[in-house]
């Protein structure tokens, strides 16, 4: 029995779209009117050339219609926005009864920063854009918008008069700004041209942005004022002075005594904040499971140790010079933890260690009186403080870089075969590294001893995890050795007992 086919619903396709959608690149619904005009209450033409060559005036529509949904919001009468209207042809069904003007100090002083031009906002999909040179400044305006609403407060938190005040051109003084007072007073006229003639001409010699006849012409009417006398403008320039000042006592040395181990010593103060920066990156970074960026981190942090001197206990500052012990202590708790991170991420990637040959005092963070023991009885003393922790960690981390640095193709302790790509490690070297483990392990606390406190506990958790990590560290290549040489006649048995440690640390990380 023969049937009769189904007729199908022939749907035509939308070859073009709107004009407002083609000016906006966005997709049209190909109807008359659309879905983004009709949502928008903006007439929907199709091949109009009045309505492609104005896209301003759709702009300042739209930001007259996020005012008045603005106004309604704040409860306040939106403004006028009859030039709007016409520009963009609206009908006279969706003008809004309540228009009027705006009230007296209604404007938001971002408003003023914002033009029609700068930004253009998108509501018809549900999602806000904004484009232009301010368009961050909107962003922050109905932001903090939203927040005083949320917080239900009349007035609102900020008016933005000092962030608009920040954008003008004018340089009259606004109200909301407060003089401070001057803490330091500026060095003899001549001192000053000096200065700041080094610092124009030697430490910035690239940078042309500054009229040095203007420029020193005032600096002698600003230094023949009195602190009362100075303006607003004379603050500001003053400002610019004592910048000039510092860049040239930090660039130029004085031509007395031994001025010029001053710059060293202000580099090494400067060197170890930028050190504690990338320190911060590279753990973030490893905790993140992104090893190989921390490494790239690392290496920066590496050569800036190594070019302010770090990797030595005795920097050279000049004769007769030297840094205080605490700066010492301080520059030597860096370095150990650049070279415990060092270790760690070589020997976890398999990569080479960027730090060599160091200074054996530098490794462990240790002041000087403790050193004649290498820390143990000042990590007896305190074992759950956090400096003694981390000198428990940098000893181990210092384990690890021994073993990775033995195990390293390009390092001398590497035996290589002369058939093979395959090295030897020998029985004493496993014996060496086995003492050192136990050793440390034994001088930790007991576990019955460690207090009930979540951080101690937690440090002497990952303490341990640590001992065992390394533990893998080591006997892992026998373990690989193990699987892939197992039958052979020339077989070592020792690898059997050396396979079975890394298993046997892998089950402690586990349980």
């Amino acid at each position: 029995m023969a049937t009769e086919p189904r007729s199908i619903r022939w749907v035509s396709r939308v070859m073009s779209a709107c004009d407002t959608c083609k000016r906006r690149k966005l997709k049209c619904s190909g109807e008359q009117p659309c879905e983004r005009c009709y949502a928008g209450n903006v007439i929907c033409t199709y091949g109009s050339t009045s309505a492609r060559i104005k896209p301003l005036d759709y702009i300042r529509h739209l930001e007259s219609r996020v005012a008045d949904l603005e106004a309604q919001l704040a409860g306040l009468a939106p403004r006028n926005n009859d030039h709007a209207r016409t520009s963009v042809g609206l009908s006279e069904a969706t003008v809004p009864a309540s228009s009027s003007k705006p009230l007296p100090g209604a404007v938001d002083a971002i408003d003023t920063l914002i033009g029609p031009m700068d930004d253009l906002l998108s509501t018809f999909d549900g999602s806000e854009t904004y484009h232009g040179a301010f368009a961050s400044l909107n962003v922050l305006r109905i932001v903090r918008d939203k927040c005083d609403s949320l917080a239900n407060i009349m007035a609102p938190l900020s008016s933005g008069q000092i962030l608009a005040e920040a954008f003008s051109k004018d340089t009259a003084p606004f109200p909301s700004e407060q003089a401070m007072s001057l803490t330091a007073d500026l060095p003899e006229l001549a001192e000053c041209q000096r200065l700041c003639y080094v610092a124009i001409e030697e430490a910035l010699p690239c940078h042309e942005c500054i009229d040095r006849e203007t420029f020193f012409a005032r600096l002698v009417r600003v230094h023949a004022k009195s602190r009362d006398e100075l303006d607003p403008r004379d603050r500001a320039f003053l400002a610019l002075v004592f910048a000039l000042l510092g860049f040239a006592k930090r660039y130029g040395a004085d031509e007395q005594s031994t001025a010029e181990a001053y710059p060293k010593r202000d580099a090494i103060l400067q060197g170890l904040d930028i050190l504690r920066a990338i320190i911060y990156q590279a753990l973030f970074l490893a905790s993140n499971c992104m090893l190989s960026k921390a490494y790239t981190r690392l290496s920066i942090g590496v050569a800036t140790a190594l070019r302010i001197g770090l990797h030595v206990s005795g920097p050279s500052l000049g004769p007769g010079l030297q840094l205080p012990a605490e700066h010492m202590f301080r520059r030597r708790q860096v370095f150990s933890l650049l070279y415990a991170i060092d270790s760690y991420i070589a020997s976890t990637l398999g990569v080479p260690k960027l730090f060599n040959q160091v200074d054996p005092d530098q490794i462990l963070p240790l002041r000087d009186e403790n050193f004649k023991d290498h820390g143990i009885s000042f990590a007896r003393q305190n074992p759950h403080t956090p400096e003694a922790e981390t000198l428990v960690g940098c000893q181990m981390m210092a384990i690890m870089g021994e073993i990775h640095t033995r195990r390293n193709p390009f390092g001398k302790g590497m035996a290589l075969n002369s058939n093979s790509r395959t090295y030897k490690l020998t029985s004493q070297d496993i014996a060496s590294l086995n003492a050192q483990l136990t050793e440390w392990y034994n001088s930790l606390p007991p576990v019955d001893q460690v207090p009930t406190v979540k951080r101690a506990l937690h440090a002497q958790l990952a303490i341990r995890h640590s001992y065992a990590a390394t533990q893998m560290a080591l006997h892992r290549p026998f373990l690989h050795h193990l699987t892939r040489k197992a039958g052979d006649h020339d077989f070592c048995m020792e690898g059997y007992t050396y396979g079975s440690q890394c298993i046997t640390a892998a089950m402690q990380t586990i349980w």
